[in-house]
């Protein structure tokens, strides 16, 4: 049923003679800002004027946060803004996406966001494959990337991967950014781009708190040095971990239910932080050995700590772990996490305190698995003794979702694992936890945690900042105030100004590549270069508190050792993007008499023309597209053998061996792919 709405949809829009300006819809949140949840309407107003300039007339629709996710990722994944009706106007609840911009990010330890987005089980709505990229070659360094345990080989593949990213973008990294903010002068141990995973090296400097030339308002010293204190975005949904939608439910998860693995970095108790980002063990006694089962997969042993309780006493052991793994895995359960572990099988337990996660069939091992699972979202240890009588499909609407308070502290919520446990719940937006010395003096937490920790959940950005310049609050969420407001603060005695860093989120433009046109390799390098950096650099992105600007190139981030700097940048050129947009009009039908100046011969529109386009011409060779239902590729299979469940259907990349667009693949194309064998396009030394 799908594929043949994908066939109807290929043929009736991307052969037909196309009628300009190329209508598009632009689908963004509802909130100005930037930000994981953010709208960035400042940026989208400057590409939707940009994109005029090479025929492409955006329109822009905005919903609430919620709705946007479930249009991008669920229910209108897969449909194009013009899809109903007239493309002009755009029909709220039925149209879907054609662009849309998304604050994502990288962690800095491991490449568990990137790896779902890329080699997820499939694209949404069971998968986050986001991409729908049909790029075997870039899949191919991708995989080898993360399946080897030699970091020089990781590094290598990992270079080669953001080269074909750049040649062939399956979305445009708008830029990386130095973003200030600012938090209270006593508080130390936080690196923003690490966000909640380095809480075991929270302190507040006491001796500062209680200096009368610190200043800290009169309120703020009654409630004490020994409370930390959080301003929120967004409100707490569940607080049963795998059903994880926001930064606030993960960090809860992140202070109570521990972490097998941690992340941290080298002197973070300084101002600025300064070091290297690594993982060390917290649960877990060591890092993973490795080895094969007789039938070829690859598994992960993992020895786990001894002394270690739930919240009532239970013992933690490897019980706990493999039910953890297990569960996230069972799609009955329908946990956000299941498509971030998709690589792994089961888990089985070898003894009481060693575990083994089994890898799928051709996956593995795993480059990344400490700092995979050295992160809270949507996953982490679960009570075993406390759930394995429960059907696990009852745990999302279950009071182990509404109560934070465990059961053995008088609540009807989980038992707890980690650094704190919850104490106190004010619905929607006030949470209190309190420090488990147990669980620090076990796994090798210093005792200078704050022994409480509250969040408040602030949703207005602009009250996030008062309540961290009045010192309500330590630390924010995504604060946005201009450059020259954190500038002003920095001769504040109460507040430590960050004056930039590579955070971690970074802008990008997503392109819905079930859109026929956007498939097209050509024009989406021509938005690329049709994109206003300079002025979203110097005019819109210093008003968010961005201290620099530097240009995009893939999804890996200029902190990490695996950023390959020989890459060079897209740039705004209107004369470059034209040329790129011209290479996709001289390739449609119906567009323009003249097929001489498209691409001929690369008939699978990577900007080559070279022998791997020849197969394409021979296998449709004798068909129309007027009259074959599956031309052009509508029904594509993405050949990557080396992960289970593929190929599957994945549309994208437009390919195209009717050279001559006379509507009928014949000999007459050959030669014109012959005459242009070892050609790129649209001019040599292009992306």
């Amino acid at each position: 049923m799908i594929l043949g709405g994908l066939a109807t949809t290929s043929i009736n829009t991307v052969k037909a003679p196309v009628t300009e300006p190329i209508i598009m819809w632009a689908v963004i949140n509802n909130s100005p800002y930037d930000g994981y949840y953010g709208g960035y309407w400042d940026v989208m107003y400057a590409i939707q004027n940009s994109l005029r300039d090479i025929g492409i007339d955006l329109k822009i629709a905005y919903y609430d946060a919620w709705t946007w996710w479930d249009i991008i990722w669920e229910s209108k994944w897969n449909i194009s803004g013009t899809a109903y009706g007239d493309p002009g106007t755009y029909d709220y609840g039925y149209d879907g996406w054609d662009i849309s911009i998304n604050g994502y990010g990288l962690n800095p330890t491991s490449y568990v966001w990137l790896d779902e987005r890329i080699l997820g089980q499939s694209m949404p709505p069971n998968g986050y494959n986001i991409h729908s990229w049909i790029d075997p070659k870039a899949d191919d360094y991708y995989i080898k990337a993360q399946t080897t345990l030699d970091p020089v080989a990781h590094k290598n593949y990992m270079m080669q991967w953001q080269t074909e990213f750049m040649h062939d973008c399956p979305n445009i990294i708008l830029y990386y950014q130095k973003k200030m903010t600012a938090q209270a002068s006593y508080f130390y141990g936080y690196d923003p781009t690490l966000w909640m995973y380095t809480r075991a090296t929270f302190r507040i400097n006491q001796t500062k708190f209680l200096d009368p030339a610190t200043q800290v308002p009169a309120d703020r010293l009654a409630i004490g040095s020994d409370t930390l204190m959080w301003g929120a975005e967004h409100p707490i949904w569940s607080f049963f971990p795998f059903y994880t939608l926001t930064y606030t439910e993960e960090q809860v998860n992140d202070y109570t239910l521990g972490y097998v693995y941690r992340s941290t970095r080298e002197n973070i108790m300084s101002l600025p932080p300064s070091g290297k980002f690594y993982v060390e063990p917290e649960l877990a006694d060591g890092f993973p050995t490795w080895g094969q089962l007789p039938d070829g997969r690859w598994y992960a042993n993992i020895t786990l700590k001894q002394g270690i309780t739930w919240t009532d006493s239970a013992p933690f052991n490897a019980t706990d772990f493999a039910f953890s793994v297990n569960s996230v895995l069972n799609r009955a359960v329908k946990s956000q996490a299941y498509r971030t572990y998709y690589l792994w099988d089961h888990a089985d337990v070898l003894e009481p305190y060693k575990a083994r996660i089994v890898y799928k069939p051709g996956l593995g091992p795993d480059y990344d698995l400490a700092g995979y699972i050295a992160q809270g979202w949507a996953w982490t240890m679960l009570p075993w003794h406390q759930l394995k009588d429960t059907a696990p499909t009852s745990w999302k609407v279950s009071t182990f979702a509404t109560d934070p308070i465990p059961t053995s502290a008088g609540g009807t919520g989980l038992e707890r694992l980690g650094p704190y446990i919850p104490i106190q719940w004010v619905s929607p937006n006030y949470l209190k936890l309190e420090r488990r010395d147990a669980y620090c003096d076990a796994v090798g937490i210093s005792k200078d945690l704050p022994k409480y920790f509250v969040t408040k959940v602030i949703p207005n950005s602009a009250s996030r900042l008062v309540a961290l310049q009045k010192l309500e609050v330590d630390f924010v969420e995504y604060p946005t105030a201009p450059v020259e407001t954190w500038q002003s603060m920095i001769t504040w005695p109460t507040h430590y100004v960050n004056p930039g860093f590579f955070h971690v989120d970074y802008p990008t433009l997503w392109l819905n590549k079930r859109n026929p046109i956007l498939s097209n390799r050509y024009v989406r390098l021509a938005i690329a270069y049709a994109i206003p950096y300079p002025k979203i650099f110097n005019e819109i992105v210093p008003g968010w508190g961005v201290a620099e600007a530097r240009p995009g190139k893939s999804d890996v981030m200029p902190i990490v050792d695996d950023f390959n700097t020989a890459l060079g940048n897209y740039d705004y050129n209107i004369t470059r993007a034209r040329q790129y947009m011209d290479m996709w009009r001289y390739s449609q039908a119906g567009m323009t008499a003249d097929y001489t100046k498209g691409p001929m011969g690369d008939h699978d529109f990577s900007g080559y023309v070279e022998i791997v386009d020849f197969p394409i011409w021979a296998r449709w060779f004798g068909t129309s597209p007027t009259t074959d239902p599956y031309y052009p590729y509508p029904d594509k299979w993405h050949y990557t053998t080396s992960l289970p469940g593929y190929p599957y259907p994945v549309p994208g990349n437009d390919r195209d061996p009717d050279n001559d667009n006379n509507a009928y693949v014949e000999m007459k194309d050959f030669p014109l792919w012959a005459s242009n064998f070892g050609k790129s396009y649209p001019y040599p030394g292009a992306w």
